[in-house]
């Protein structure tokens, strides 16, 4: 209980469905978090899941995000306070004002909503705190259909396609 009741104090951006919590180490321990991207169908779309992910793995991971000034990364938790997914903003450059997004969901979750809700609150963090001007994001064409609700629900727009750019799956 004091695991969770300890969560209470740390969030960033509370929504009606998740917050955006201040990760530690406890987090890894505790949790499956590590063990998402080992999970074939959670990595489908994302650069990951090339080799096995261990704690130790994500402690190494997570204590070089904690010391870098250019990335910062949130736990998504639920209204019990369960750890569902991660995001990150990452590449932060202070002088151009703009930065790369990610999320990942590792816990089922009632719906898109959640991920929809968790991208606003990461949004309105590098806009409001951070006084960014620009996010990028990338996304595989898997995704299509996610984009495309991002980019009704928040103005996201198409700047470019890298063709061939990452090995997944196969192909390219």
């Amino acid at each position: 209980k004091q695991f969770y009741m300890k969560r209470l104090k740390k969030h960033f951006g509370t929504g009606k469905r998740v917050s955006l919590y201040s990760l530690d180490e406890i987090d890894i321990e505790n949790t499956s978090w590590f063990d998402w991207f080992n999970d074939e169908k959670i990595c489908l779309f994302l650069q990951k899941h090339y080799k096995p992910n261990t704690k130790s793995d994500q402690i190494d991971f997570f204590r070089s995000v904690k010391k870098s000034k250019n990335d910062i990364i949130f736990g998504l938790v639920d209204t019990n306070n369960k750890l569902k997914g991660i995001c990150g903003i990452h590449q932060i450059n202070y002088i151009n004002r703009n930065c790369e997004i990610s999320l990942v969901i590792g816990e089922k979750t009632d719906n898109d909503d959640f991920a929809l809700e968790a991208t606003y609150l990461i949004l309105n963090h590098i806009f409001l705190t951070l006084n960014l001007n620009k996010v990028k994001m990338g996304n595989f064409k898997g995704l299509r259909s996610w984009f495309l609700k991002l980019n009704d629900a928040f103005g996201f727009e198409k700047e470019g396609v890298l063709k061939k750019e990452v090995f997944k799956n196969g192909v390219y």
